[in-house]
């Protein structure tokens, strides 16, 4: 019998898990191999990809915001060894966030709706 996927290719099978987020709406369930690099190009990293998406991570009752802000140089560095830096935010009022008022609002979502947490995050300095 042939199978149906509904994922795009190189989705991991855990990726079928579905569970509903703070606004009730369907998403996927955590998992790392979501959020791995996808492959050894540049362009499949989670962090080049971070340039244009936000990901969102929810806990029981909050939703956060993780983006790529912009890029900073060590302090001594030549020019050109600059590195991407990252806000970590929580999503105030995460219950009314929904699919509609996020596209509404912006993506990464505008300051009057986060909290920021933690700003010019280095990379190295996110743990999964």
């Amino acid at each position: 019998l042939p199978t149906i996927s509904l994922l795009p290719p190189g989705y991991p099978p855990s990726a079928l898990h579905v569970m509903f987020n703070l606004a009730n709406e369907p998403m996927y369930k955590y998992s790392l191999q979501l959020i791995a690099d996808r492959g050894f190009e540049p362009k499949d990293w989670t962090s080049t990809r971070l340039r244009a998406e936000a990901l969102y991570l929810e806990s029981g009752s909050k939703r956060y915001e993780l983006t790529q802000k912009g890029t900073a140089r060590p302090k001594g560095a030549p020019d050109g060894a600059e590195y991407d830096t990252y806000c970590f935010a929580e999503v105030l009022l995460p219950h009314a966030m929904d699919a509609d008022a996020m596209k509404r609002a912006g993506v990464p979502l505008p300051g009057e709706h986060v909290r920021v947490l933690y700003d010019g995050l280095d990379w190295e300095e996110i743990a999964w």
